[in-house]
């Protein structure tokens, strides 16, 4: 890269020729400047813009010389920008030696006060930005920044050890592995490098990475080795049921065609940009769809999650990467032999990516490992084998409030009301836990924990009567009757009518119910469960061939009361179902207690409960606009794990999710949106 800053490094003798702990003598400091740009005129503009210059109060205001790094800059040293605790922008080099003599830019609350300054140059913006969660989220990445921050050289970083920014921590040193770490991050998302830094500080490793307890470094391998990846089948494992019995793997972005026609992670991401017709970087999903269409083989193991803290499976990659438009949707696919089904905590937060490839993290693989239990064989029935009685958990309603926030008897009512109508619909706004409460209320119906019994599926616009009851499907030799979904798990339960099975569909008010039920309408009547109201289907081939519900299929819809997007629910099904609103739980006992058991202290969980209480009296209390149906759920302030739960938590979850969400509800009215922000972050 021909750059003012190479030429420096080029200047040295036969530098190319240094080992890299000797070349590092040679190279320039690299600095993250931690800024905030927003709302500071001198930052976006003059002589002090971002870019421009570095300039600080020579001492805090209690007096403190926490801007001493400053003093060690270099000219020729880079700075790399972090901006708006959000991305890295830009890169730059310092221009001058130290200003001293400085006085603060008028307009600020330093204006001439005795500040320090440093001229830059070269200011070279970052085209995409690298974002804050592509190294702290990407798991790799965040296990190496998780390891440089125990170590004695990554003291004084600008984050810390759970991956958080560090409040203050201006200007920062960042050490070679730091910058590796960074620029990996961003070739991740981009085929390309952060610009500006000298090739030799981004091969610089050491032994204490590579020997992290956590396979940080492993040291590279054939590229015939076994992978292994993380996988999410569905938001929330929406999909895994069918996967698992299909013996499949599955992912989207289906408006790009066939992935096999695209060779390059930039040839799928111009793909996915024009096919979304959105600005946001697609960096992240052309890195998924490249890998599993051109990195996974035959032979890599797979496991299976639901959210950021539980494996669901196990599997063995068994087919090469096809393309399936039989399938309507998510028609890219993988052949699996799924060796392991069930529920394990994860001895570490997940990622949020449908596919994240953890070949490298040996340490931690195997303690996945070993919690997983194998099973020798696939079942010949296409549904999971239900476990014998005998092997079952039994489930008590004491062990489903655990962690549930709602109060006994309002549990206890929602199953008795479930029972009598079979049919039941949980509603509620964003953040309710809605998803949480459907496992516990169908585990509570059945009397057992067992996942065999239950089946999910998610309602979207595409769905359809064939895709759930009955319907012709392309094959090889034109086109075969397939059974739905909903018709398998009915024939499964017919078979064994002494149990309870229960059918969970998430978005339930996000399809076209009529087309998707058909006959189904009147035939998931709690009095039309039996032999005698049995019909004959729209695809049935022969007169004879008739089909009911069964009285132990229990169904349970779930649906987002706050989303504008979606139509209200057809009252025919109303008067099928029992309906039942999930609340925000802030002003439950229990509530406070998990806070406190999560070590957050007991004036930030009065606090948090106190103002969100209040703001959801404001959105219930706008009709106009909003209403009860969208008020905030508690589940974004239920914080799992033993991590630090201080102020920085509450507000990056205020900032983060909350604020984005009120920008959304009060789009038309931006100063509501700014009196709550600073009434939440006060």
């Amino acid at each position: 890269m021909a750059t003012t800053v190479e030429s420096l490094i080029a200047d040295l003798p036969e530098h190319g020729s240094l080992p890299s702990d000797q070349a590092t003598r040679f190279l320039p400091t690299v600095w993250v400047e931690k800024t905030l740009v927003q709302d500071r005129p001198d930052r976006q503009e003059g002589p002090d813009r971002l870019g421009a210059a570095l300039w600080l109060p020579q001492r805090a205001s209690d007096g403190r010389d926490v801007y001493a790094n400053m003093r060690q800059v270099k000219v020729g040293d880079l700075v790399t920008h972090l901006t708006d605790n959000e991305a890295i922008t830009g890169v730059s080099v310092v221009a001058e030696p130290l200003d001293a003599g400085f006085a603060g830019v008028p307009g600020t609350k330093w204006a001439a006060g005795p500040c320090y300054r440093i001229a830059l140059r070269d200011f070279r913006p970052l085209e995409p930005p690298l974002r804050r969660e592509w190294f702290f989220g990407d798991p790799e990445i965040g296990e190496r920044l998780r390891a440089l921050s125990t170590q004695p050289r990554g003291r004084g970083l600008f984050f810390n050890g759970k991956l958080e920014l560090n409040q203050g921590f201006y200007l920062t040193e960042a050490p070679p592995s730091l910058v590796a770490a960074l620029d990996a991050a961003y070739v991740s998302h981009t085929e390309g490098h952060i610009p500006m830094l000298p090739a030799a500080a981004l091969e610089v490793t050491t032994k204490t990475d590579e020997e992290d307890d956590l396979g940080v470094r492993e040291a590279p391998q054939p590229t015939a080795q076994r992978r292994s990846w993380v996988y999410s089948p569905g938001r929330q494992a929406v999909y895994w049921d069918e996967f698992y019995q299909d013996g499949i793997m599955a992912l989207g972005w289906d408006g790009i065609g066939d992935f096999a026609s695209l060779k390059t992670i930039e040839e799928f991401r111009k793909a996915l940009e024009e096919d979304l017709d959105s600005d946001k970087d697609q960096g992240q999903n052309a890195r998924m769809c490249f890998d599993f269409a051109h990195t996974m083989r035959p032979g890599d193991v797979v496991y299976a999650k639901r959210g950021r803290q539980t494996f669901v499976g196990r599997g063995i990659v068994e087919g090469e990467y096809r393309h399936d438009p039989s399938r309507g949707e998510l028609t890219n696919v993988r052949r699996i032999r799924w060796t392991a089904r069930g529920e394990w905590p994860s001895p570490d937060k997940l990622p949020m990516k449908t596919l994240t490839e953890w070949t490298n993290f040996s340490a931690l693989l195997a303690k996945v490992e070993s919690l997983v239990t194998e099973v020798s064989t696939r079942p010949d029935n296409p549904l999971s084998p239900a476990k014998p009685a005998t092997e079952r958990q039994a489930y008590s309603v004491e062990e489903a409030l655990d962690g549930l926030f709602m109060p006994k008897n309002e549990f206890a009512r929602l199953v008795e009301t479930w029972t009598e109508k079979k049919n039941l619909i949980l509603q509620g706004a964003p953040g309710v836990g809605k998803t949480f409460v459907a496992r516990r209320l169908a585990y509570a119906l059945m009397g057992y924990k067992d996942p065999t019994r239950v089946r999910t599926v998610q309602f979207h616009q595409s769905y359809g009567y064939e895709d759930f009851v009955q319907g012709y499907r392309p094959s090889g030799s034109g086109f075969t009757l397939r059974e739905g979904v909903f018709l398998n798990f009915c024939a499964r339960a017919l078979e064994d009518p002494g149990e309870r099975y229960v059918f969970i569909i998430d978005e339930i008010n996000r399809g076209n119910l009529s087309r998707i039920l058909g006959e189904l309408m009147l035939l998931i009547e709690p009095d039309k469960r039996s032999s005698d109201w049995a019909v004959k289907l729209a695809y049935a081939e022969k007169a004879e061939e008739r089909f009911y519900v069964p009285s132990n299929v229990f169904i349970l819809g779930m649906m987002n009361t706050a989303d504008r997007s979606l139509a209200v629910v057809d009252y025919a099904l109303r008067r099928r179902f029992a309906f039942a609103t999930v609340p925000p739980a802030f002003g439950e006992s229990a509530f406070r207690a998990h806070l406190l058991a999560r070590d957050v202290a007991t004036e930030l969980a009065d606090q948090l409960i106190e103002r969100m209480t209040a703001l959801n009296a404001a959105i219930a209390a706008d009709t106009t606009n909003l209403g009860r149906g969208y008020c905030i759920g508690h589940s974004f302030f239920t914080p799992a794990g033993d991590g630090e739960h201080g102020s920085g938590w509450y507000r990056k979850i205020v900032e983060t999710e909350i604020v984005p969400l009120l920008e959304e509800y009060w789009f038309d009215q931006p100063d509501k949106v700014a009196q709550w922000s600073a009434r939440l972050l006060t």
